[in-house]
């Protein structure tokens, strides 16, 4: 049985591990859906990401879980909503959305400010996998496409002298 640091601790393995050995190849495995493919409000407003990014950040939303097409369009609304009508955010607080499907969805995509790390959103990206991860790790198609992801934002930023991966601590993984 798995406890909770022990489980951390073996999600900040897998994902450095990931990060290190995968090549720029695998970029291409991803399988992005894009805001108009899921159906995206407008954003109330667009701050551009002051560069360059430093930091990825690692995130889950708490909230349901999905493992399709389906589901997860209607999850990565759910999040829209919590943060545009509850939290009164201009858009999805994150940059990208992980379902545990194997999609990547796009939220803010790249170079818009987030709201997802109190002092990092200016430069920072976020990947968020859908659910909530306190009690259970996330299957292992959605670490696949969160590791994949994560090389990509490292490829992509790879010029960035220092960038940092940085797990939210709250959670099982």
């Amino acid at each position: 049985m798995y406890s909770m640091s022990n489980a951390f601790n073996c999600f900040v393995c897998f994902m450095a591990i990931a990060v290190a050995t995968k090549t720029e190849s695998t970029c291409s495995q991803i399988k992005l859906i894009g805001r108009e493919q899921w159906g995206a409000k407008l954003p109330k407003d667009v701050v551009s990401m002051k560069t360059p990014v430093r930091y990825v950040f690692i995130h889950h939303t708490a909230m349901g879980e999905c493992f399709n097409l389906t589901t997860c369009i209607e999850q990565v609304k759910e999040v829209q909503d919590l943060h545009m009508i509850s939290r009164k955010w201009s858009d999805i607080g994150y940059n990208f959305l992980v379902g545990e499907d194997g999609r990547v969805y796009e939220a803010r995509g790249w170079n818009r400010t987030g709201a997802h790390t109190k002092y990092y959103n200016q430069v920072a990206v976020a990947v968020s996998v859908m659910g909530n991860f306190m009690k259970r790790i996330p299957n292992q198609i959605a670490l696949d496409a969160t590791s994949i992801r994560s090389e990509h934002f490292y490829h992509t930023l790879k010029k960035i002298k220092q960038i940092k991966f940085v797990i939210n601590k709250p959670l099982l993984f």
